[in-house]
């Protein structure tokens, strides 16, 4: 154990961490190594990804009337150097992580690009209040 990660277990050990789309993807990711870690991790997954999710669609309503397309995307697992700080090989644990979806690996930053880029295109013009998904099948296999 490296100096860095004997000091995340020391800060996290015996407390709570409200992590937000622990469900799957980087949030499930964050649960999981706060959880081995020693903290009681509360998931507050539904509520705060239905909350992202609404928010999605009412400011879609409100800004439509100027020309004004708002849409989300809901990633799951993406190779990067995200969890650096917790993990000693973030983009590794990503990607270990990422075996786990349907479709079996994480994405590629560039794969989430694409889909940014096609929702700010006119190809998406009548894409209006949308959450994509862009998990691997995470989603379509829980509950």
């Amino acid at each position: 154990m490296t100096d860095s990660n004997h000091i995340v277990v020391q800060e996290v050990a015996g407390k709570v961490a409200l992590v937000t789309g622990a469900a799957s993807g980087i949030g499930r990711a964050i649960a999981l190594l706060l959880h081995d870690r020693g903290a009681k991790v509360i998931a507050a997954y539904t509520a705060s990804k239905g909350a992202l999710a609404q928010l999605t669609r009412t400011l879609a309503l409100e800004a439509i009337e100027h020309g004004i397309r708002v849409n989300a995307i809901g990633v799951g697992d993406v190779v990067t150097n995200i969890l650096n700080d917790v993990v000693e090989d973030g983009p590794g644990f990503l990607a270990q992580h990422g075996e786990a979806a349907p479709i079996g690996r994480a994405a590629q930053p560039e794969e989430i690009a694409e889909i940014v880029a096609f929702l700010a295109s006119e190809r998406a013009s009548f894409l209006v209040g949308s959450v994509v998904m862009a998990d691997g099948g995470m989603t379509v296999t829980a509950g």
